[in-house]
């Protein structure tokens, strides 16, 4: 499993390790290599936020508009509770937009002290 493997390089990176220096051949449903270090997982999140901000996002489902006003509040409809799990992106279970749901992700759903504190 790719984030298996990409979390055992960090540990060893962590731990004083060296980062091994090929990448996984896996790939994401639209081909894009998955990438396997920090710095090459880092660079692609940079890359994504880069385009949503300019509105070029492949997925596009907000507007700027709506972002400038929940940069202001937020006022969900609802707090779920789930798991940390990224097959099942909750938003899109409950078809919800930017700014409906308040969304605690928590491996094993369990609610400790912290996570109450956040609910």
């Amino acid at each position: 499993m790719l984030t298996t493997a990409c979390a055992a390089a960090d540990r060893r990176v962590s731990a004083g390790g060296m980062m091994p220096a090929e990448t996984t051949s896996m790939t994401g449903r639209d081909g894009t290599p998955h990438p396997c270090t920090a710095k090459e997982a880092l660079a692609r999140l940079v890359a994504g936020n880069q385009r949503f901000v300019r509105g070029r996002a492949r997925f596009p489902t907000v507007k700027k508009e709506k972002l400038a006003e929940l940069a202001k509040s937020q006022h969900p409809y609802a707090t779920i509770l789930g798991c940390s799990d990224s097959r099942v992106p909750t938003e899109l279970v409950f078809d919800a937009g930017f700014g409906e749901l308040f969304i605690v992700r928590v491996a094993g759903n369990v609610v400790s002290p912290e996570v109450m504190g956040t609910l």
